[in-house]
């Protein structure tokens, strides 16, 4: 890093990544800089702007979560909950990331609520300056840009290694309260007349 570069950069306080200095818009509710903030913006509207993307769009907004946490609390704790889960599914269960959206859905009907997890004091060894970097120096095609997104989502969920049982525990809990719920309101249904 050169003397310019250190004085125009600064490293986000959640997940570490070293980006150029911005102001901008910041969530008190996450230890994120404006410039990780803007870059994860980035990086997920290059997601849902090119069709071979949006299959990962989900990804970057987990990894992003999962390395700025926030305070504890009921909705920050749910919050990443839901973050873990889906990187759970998409990495170690082959679930397709697409399906992130409706999982969050589903995984919230209940109201469910969840137990505070410590970070990792390291978050991943990549962040979103590793994936805008890598797609600046090369014109990322849509094939590499997608495993560098999923690199770091994987760089993301293993970091939380020691509160993978939680999180696997968690979605056997979710799997089977759904499992019963679509067995009651099969009952519930009503019966065809017979004529």
């Amino acid at each position: 890093m050169t003397p310019q570069t250190a004085a125009t950069s600064s490293a986000c306080p959640g997940c570490g990544a070293v980006l150029p200095a911005i102001e901008g818009p910041t969530n008190p509710q996450r230890p994120a800089s404006a410039a990780c903030s803007a870059a994860v913006g980035e990086i997920t509207a290059r997601c849902y702007q090119e069709s071979e993307l949006l299959s990962v769009r989900q990804l970057p907004i987990d990894a992003w979560a999962v390395q700025h946490p926030g305070p504890p609390g009921r909705i920050t704790n749910q919050s990443l909950a839901l973050h873990l889960m889906t990187l759970c599914l998409f990495i170690e269960d082959g679930v397709d990331p697409a399906d992130g959206s409706a999982l969050h859905a589903q995984m919230m009907t209940l109201r469910p609520s969840y137990a505070w997890l410590e970070p990792p004091r390291q978050p991943g060894w990549l962040t979103t300056a590793d994936v805008l970097l890598a797609a600046n120096l090369t014109d990322y095609p849509p094939s590499e840009y997608t495993q560098a997104v999923r690199d770091w989502a994987e760089s993301a969920w293993r970091a939380w290694r020691p509160a993978h049982d939680t999180v696997r525990a968690w979605l056997r809990r979710w799997e089977d309260t759904t499992a019963k719920s679509a067995r009651s309101n099969q009952a519930k249904r009503p019966r065809r007349r017979g004529r």
